[in-house]
């Protein structure tokens, strides 16, 4: 009894480290379409301002 204890322990480890690394990356992708967004602002902005000039 004791070693299915012991399995159900490490497959839950397992399972939050699975859980931590998917929210980790999603967090990565988040923060790339941030910055994807900032560059196109950017870039309408200097579009804007030549069409100005």
């Amino acid at each position: 009894k004791r070693i299915k204890e012991v399995e159900n322990e490490k497959e839950e480890e397992e399972e939050e480290e699975e859980e931590e690394e998917e929210e980790e990356e999603e967090e990565e992708e988040e923060e790339e379409e941030e910055e994807e967004e900032e560059e196109e602002e950017e870039e309408e902005e200097e579009e804007e301002e030549e069409e100005d000039s």
